[in-house]
C-alpha cells in the first residue's frame, strides 16, 4: 500500500520536512509520484528499510462525552456507547 508522504513520515517517526530532504539528496526516493506530483512511499519498503513492522501505522482518536448535571448519567453512558462505535 503507498502512503502519502506525512502517513510516511509519522510511521517511520521522522517530519515531513525530513523526508522531503531525504527525496532530495536521494537518500529515500518515493516509490510513486501521483499524476499532481505527490510523494508516495510503499509501506512494506518503508518496514524493510526502517526494520517496523508492516502495517505499523495505527490510528489513535481521541473521544469526548459530557454531561452538565449528574443527574444526566445515563446520557453520558448513551454518549459513551455511541462514541466507541
Amino acid at each position: 500500500m503507498y502512503l502519502s508522504i506525512g502517513a510516511a513520515a509519522l510511521a517511520i517517526g521522522v517530519s515531513v520536512v525530513t523526508m522531503r530532504r531525504w527525496a532530495k539528496s536521494g537518500r529515500l526516493l518515493p516509490d510513486h509520484r501521483t499524476l499532481g506530483g505527490h510523494r508516495r512511499h510503499d509501506e512494506d519498503r518503508l518496514a524493510k528499510v526502517f526494520h517496523k513492522k508492516s502495517r505499523s501505522l495505527k490510528v489513535h482518536a481521541v473521544a469526548y462525552a459530557r454531561v452538565a448535571a449528574r443527574d444526566q448519567a445515563q446520557d453520558l453512558i448513551v454518549q459513551q456507547q455511541k462514541l466507541e462505535k
